[in-house]
């Protein structure tokens, strides 16, 4: 089936459920709208981002070294973040003095339980300990992430979590600030063992390319500042109200509005100081990537997460028909090997506008792209033909299985659904 390009006349191509698109003047490449920001952090990189990633990139294109090192915007980030903390460690101090000083004066008494909830609130905060993947039943996964950490000198990570999702990514949980992996198996499944060295690289260098953002004084100083915002934001903090109730509210909303402002300045002050530490840290991730696993293999995996717009192809087609015997699995790699030639082309030429970026705290694609091939590490130190895929595929037979029956039962589930509406 053809079709002509509305901008050029050129004759298109057309592949069904893929976007159609020119290959002549580009129309319609990128027809999908980037995730927007999720928080206002997000907002302030998606903001800084528009301005400075460019001169940032030159900067460290010809750097000599991505390794981390003080500077004076790091430093101040850090003063700024024990500043934040002190502040929040005061509502305790002041909230425990009205109490003891202050007994039985009730003026004394609200005032320190103002201070107390306050300083409760805006405490650090540490995720639980997620259910883990025991190591003793899946060896071959852990041994191949524990010697990628040991190629990188990070420290072995504490546990791996794998999900139904098309991305990969590192935390830190519980106040010992553990680490876990999580792995979608959807991604991983399309990887080779090469990409897959190169993605779990990129994650683990996380761990050891000195992101101040990812250190427990500022990431929690971050996190506070993010909860003084909602905490105080009017818009957030409670419904809007009508008629008389909403005489009164104006004055408070007002007053909370502008009281707002400062922890919303405070944290695009501390983006702002460590923007240029946490783009630097996402292409020493990348380099981290080649040096494990080779150039070719960072790239490639980078390619790879371009096609989630394929696993959403592949998923709605499992939960939209009514069939417990369908393997996703099977069908994502089906599909991947039948990607039209014009797809792949597409999602190339995405990588390569200068706006294109898969997150939004990460650097555009093509300026990692070019890093890449700048900095070029031609030997893998890492060997991971050595390793045994396949043995990592049965160990997660499991979970594959588990993935199945959950996309499937979504078929029935909205199958009930239309039923009930019908």
């Amino acid at each position: 089936m053809e079709n002509r390009c509305p901008q050029c006349n050129h004759t298109l191509p057309v592949h069904t459920e893929y976007v159609k698109w020119c290959d002549l003047c580009n129309w319609n490449l990128n027809p999908l709208q980037p995730d927007k920001p999720k928080n206002l952090w997000e907002t302030f990189y998606e903001t800084l981002g528009q301005s400075q990633s460019r001169r940032l990139f030159e900067k460290f294109k010809q750097a000599p070294s991505l390794e981390p090192r003080m500077s004076l915007p790091r430093l101040l980030a850090i003063l700024f973040s024990l500043f934040i903390h002190i502040v929040t460690i005061s509502f305790v101090v002041v909230g425990m003095t009205l109490l003891i000083r202050g007994w039985p004066n009730i003026f004394a008494l609200f005032g320190a339980i103002v201070c107390l909830l306050i300083g409760w609130q805006l405490r650090p905060r540490f995720a639980k300990m997620p259910a883990i993947l025991p190591r003793g039943e899946y060896p071959a996964l852990y041994r191949f992430v524990d010697d990628i950490a040991h190629t990188l000198g990070a420290k072995p990570i504490t546990g791996i979590i794998v999900d139904d999702q098309f991305n990969a990514s590192i935390g830190t949980v519980t106040r010992h600030r553990k680490q876990i992996l999580t792995l979608g198996l959807p991604l991983w499944s399309i990887l080779t063992i090469e990409e897959r060295a190169a993605l779990i690289g990129h994650e683990l260098g996380h761990s050891v390319n000195g992101d101040p953002a990812r250190t427990f004084l500022v990431g929690t100083a971050l996190d506070s500042l993010l909860r003084w915002y909602e905490f105080l934001h009017p818009a957030l903090l409670w419904e809007p109200q009508r008629g008389l109730f909403a005489l009164v509210e104006l004055p408070i909303n007002l007053l909370f509005l502008i009281m707002a402002q400062l922890p919303k300045l405070s944290l695009y002050m501390l983006a702002y100081l460590l923007y240029r530490d946490t783009q630097r840290a996402e292409y020493l991730a990348d380099h981290k990537a080649a040096v494990v696993a080779g150039t070719r293999a960072a790239l490639a995996s980078l390619e790879k997460m371009y096609f989630e717009g394929t696993y959403q192809i592949v998923r709605n087609r499992v939960t939209a028909v009514r069939n417990t015997n369908r393997d996703f699995f099977q069908e994502l790699a089906e599909r991947m090997r039948q990607v039209p030639p014009h797809e792949v082309e597409r999602i190339r030429r995405i990588q390569q506008l200068e706006g294109s970026r898969l997150y939004i705290t990460h650097p555009p694609t093509p300026y990692r792209i070019d890093m890449l091939l700048h900095h070029p590490v031609d030997e893998a130190r890492l060997v991971a033909a050595h390793y045994d895929a396949h043995q990592m595929d049965a160990e997660l037979a499991a979970i594959r299985d588990d993935i199945n029956q959950r996309f499937n039962s979504l078929s029935d589930y909205y199958l009930q659904k239309l039923k009930r509406r019908g």
